[in-house]
């Protein structure tokens, strides 16, 4: 523990880093949201035969977005906790915990996007080189 930490400054912190994750939370229901109704929409372009296979990868995509959504939950109850914390020694230790599910809701974001990127290229790919070959 560094003694020099001013509590203070130390729950400053922890606001930033839970208004941080309120941010990352509000793009995971959006990309959430955006992606179940890309599934449900009947007004948009659907592959047929073994394209519709791409679709398969919503589902890595939505569990991880779960993932990163748990961690959010779990960063808001440490941040909660924290606001009831008087200890600094406490405090530090709230703040690690937040810091650690910071990260690992980010990075379960990242992985996320990355298969929905996935979807999109292939979808995309689908689109310039197969789609007129269909309709001919």
């Amino acid at each position: 523990m560094n003694p020099g930490i001013d509590v203070d400054r130390l729950r400053s912190g922890l606001e930033a880093m839970a208004g941080g994750s309120e941010t990352i939370t509000t793009w995971a229901l959006a990309i959430l949201a955006g992606s179940i109704a890309a599934v449900i929409s009947s007004d948009y372009l659907r592959p047929s035969g073994p394209v519709k296979l791409v679709y398969l990868l919503f589902i890595p995509g939505w569990f991880l977005l779960g993932v990163s959504l748990y961690y959010a939950d779990q960063l808001n109850s440490s941040y909660m906790a924290s606001i009831f914390a008087i200890d600094k020694a406490i405090l530090v230790g709230i703040g690690s915990n937040m810091n650690s599910e910071l990260l690992h809701q980010k990075n379960f974001l990242a992985y996320a996007l990355l298969a929905f990127a996935l979807w999109l290229l292939l979808f995309l790919l689908w689109w310039i080189f197969f789609k007129q070959n269909e309709e001919a």
